[in-house]
């Protein structure tokens, strides 16, 4: 089994949106910095959430949504 990443906290995630805004050119404004940790840490809960389900390998995505 892979060992487990660090966990994603405000620090973590604060380090990402500094980096990544930076990388894009862009700056975050200082009253919107936790909305966007709090909007990245529950990207990284639901990501993990969907990661850690099992896939066969017999499934195949498909072209069309159809609900």
């Amino acid at each position: 089994m892979a060992d487990k990443p660090p966990p994603f906290d405000d620090e973590a995630a604060q380090r990402f949106a500094e980096v990544t805004a930076n990388m894009l050119g862009i700056t975050i404004a200082a009253d919107w910095m936790p909305a966007v940790i709090r909007n990245l840490r529950t990207n990284a809960t639901v990501a993990e959430l969907l990661l850690s389900q099992p896939l066969d390998d017999e499934i195949e995505s498909t072209a069309v949504f159809r609900p």
